[in-house]
């Protein structure tokens, strides 16, 4: 929205190409937080059938607990690339509060409070599918390894 209000306004000529740049950028964005939203529903989706699966022999009981484990891996991956969005997309907001159309410079503030709120959010659903695997799975490091990489 903010970057609709701005671009064709004469008195942000100096800024049209910069803006327009970013609306590109940010619709393709939230095309791919679309997607990641179904990936999240069908990774819960699979875990839950997991969790659901028959565990009262031994042998069943086995292939249930690595049936939750490799599902939980994959619940781990959607928020993970949320996380990569989000910590692309705030330079955008954060260039549009200084850019962008001053009339609707809240709008931009309350998507940046969202963006970090959605950040937040979703470092809570890796860390609590993590939680949720068995201690010494090495998807554990290798994901807190890429969540730092990611923050740094």
């Amino acid at each position: 929205m903010v970057c609709n209000l701005t671009i064709g306004k004469r008195q942000f000529s100096s800024v049209q190409s910069e803006v327009s740049s970013i609306l590109e950028r940010v619709t393709e964005m939230r095309a791919m937080v679309m997607s990641e939203a179904e990936a999240d529903i069908h990774a819960f989706t699979a875990l839950m059938a997991a969790y659901q699966m028959a565990s009262d022999a031994p042998s069943l009981a086995s292939k249930k607990k690595a049936a939750v484990a490799r599902a939980t891996r994959a619940a781990a991956e959607p928020p993970f690339r949320l996380m990569a969005l989000v910590l692309e997309a705030q330079p955008f907001a954060d260039r549009l509060a200084q850019i962008g159309n001053p009339n609707v410079l809240s709008d931009v503030l309350v998507g940046r409070h969202l963006l970090v709120a959605g950040y937040a959010s979703s470092v809570e659903n890796v860390e609590a599918n993590l939680r949720n695997l068995s201690a010494g799975d090495p998807f554990i490091d290798k994901m807190k390894a890429r969540m730092k990489a990611l923050q740094a």
